[in-house]
């Protein structure tokens, strides 16, 4: 196994696709990265809790074979991080074969019975946490993606279609829904699902 120190992103191997997966710690994030694994890529595991990477980096890695598992602390929803992490990743020359944008979180139930405050604030978070996380980070990362064949993948919610969940989680699973359509129709085919 060729892996970089737990909670840590050292330079990838030049060689090999890259997947890069945001709430790659646990769940889907940490599933997704799983099947990237076997699919034989490289794994770079993004999020906000380092313990929960830690978990996930010496796991996947364990499995690893020569593939590198590495991860980093980064919160996808800050413009900062997320700009320091496409940084970081040009300087070490390596493109992004794979980008899943799974970072997200429910709302708290809030129907105004807490006031108007407590209301904006709750949809705010929590579009910020499902939409503007994938916008920036997409968007952060696509002059790294490889060209042509690297893929750009959203993890949505049946919630958005179904309205099974809180309003704000729905309607940010949806306008999630929307921007990959136009998202798709920029990058093309061959980068987004």
């Amino acid at each position: 196994m060729s892996s970089a120190p737990q909670g840590t992103c050292v330079q990838p191997p030049a060689g090999g696709r890259l997947a890069v997966v945001s709430g790659g710690g646990t769940g889907i994030g940490r599933a997704s990265a799983a099947a990237l694994l076997v699919a034989g890529c490289h794994l770079l595991l993004l999020g906000r809790r380092r313990q929960l990477l830690e978990s996930a980096v010496a796991a996947l890695g364990a499995e690893a074979g020569d593939r590198w598992v590495g991860s980093r602390v980064v919160d996808v929803s800050e413009p900062s991080d997320v700009a320091e992490l496409a940084s970081h990743l040009r300087a070490t020359g390596r493109r992004v074969d794979v980008l899943v944008n799974n970072a997200g979180s429910p709302a708290a139930s809030t129907h105004g019975d807490k006031g108007l405050a407590a209301l904006s604030s709750s949809w705010l978070e929590t579009y910020r946490a499902n939409v503007v996380s994938a916008v920036l980070l997409t968007s952060g990362l696509e002059p790294l993606l490889t060209r042509p064949g690297g893929r750009v993948v959203l993890l949505g919610s049946t919630a958005g279609l179904t309205g099974g969940a809180s309003p704000a989680y729905v309607a940010a699973k949806a306008a999630l829904h929307g921007w990959v359509l136009t998202l798709a129709g920029r990058l093309g085919r061959t980068a987004s699902r």
